[in-house]
């Protein structure tokens, strides 16, 4: 059962990272700018809990 809520997780950080790049798309100004750090520390965290999955 714990991998499956790793690979949940995983599922939802890379969710979470599109839906940011997405909003970075159609915004402007300092939206943009602090959407593109955010997005990449969120599929940091995604390839890390698969990571995780692997390691176990």
């Amino acid at each position: 059962m714990p991998k499956m809520l790793e690979i949940l997780g995983f599922i939802f950080y890379a969710g979470a990272a599109l839906v940011i790049l997405f909003i970075a798309a159609f915004s402007g100004g300092i939206s943009r700018i602090l959407a593109f750090p955010a997005a990449i520390g969120y599929m940091l965290l995604a390839f890390w809990s698969i990571e995780q999955v692997g390691l176990t």
